[in-house]
């Protein structure tokens, strides 16, 4: 009898970039759905936003906030699955959920200290940034190319 390991060469494979982009437009695109990561939040789908925090005046153009939102949801793809792609499903989404934490905590500290008038309503773009690390770790973990098997014997006891 033989079993499979999906360990065995996984230092040596880099990420997988075709998934990290279609997870982060698929993820991205869900995010602009609901916009604070949240189907019952006070903003629409059309509300200019981008990563949960509110851009322009309200009623300007979605379109407008669509695109950075889109490029941003790539990035922070990009960053999500250089930490996960090695790791295993569960942990990959744990881990994902973290890297959402960070990106919130470096995007606060932008929002508080340079740009002093767009920091408002934390607690909903924290869950915004980490719904967003999670299903993106998941999704770049479906996406991704398997890793190859290998074959090993195990020793029969009977």
């Amino acid at each position: 009898m033989e079993t499979y390991s999906e360990e065995a060469g996984a230092g040596r494979r880099g990420i997988d970039f075709k998934a990290a982009l279609g997870a982060g437009l698929g993820v991205g695109l869900l995010i602009a759905l609901f916009p604070r990561g949240n189907p019952w939040s006070s903003l629409t789908f059309f509300s200019p936003t981008v990563m949960g925090r509110t851009m322009g005046e309200p009623g300007s153009s979605f379109l407008a906030a669509l695109l950075p939102h889109l490029g941003l949801s790539v990035g922070y793809a990009i960053l999500i699955a250089l930490v996960v792609h090695h790791l295993h499903r569960v942990k990959a989404v744990l881990a994902g959920g973290a890297v959402g934490a960070a990106l919130f905590v470096i995007n606060w500290l932008v929002f508080h200290y340079l740009v002093k008038d767009g920091a408002g309503h934390e607690s909903v773009i924290f869950f915004t940034h980490l719904a967003f690390g999670l299903m993106t770790a998941g999704a770049y973990k479906g996406l991704s190319r398997p890793m190859v098997a290998t074959a090993s014997p195990v020793a029969s006891n009977g």
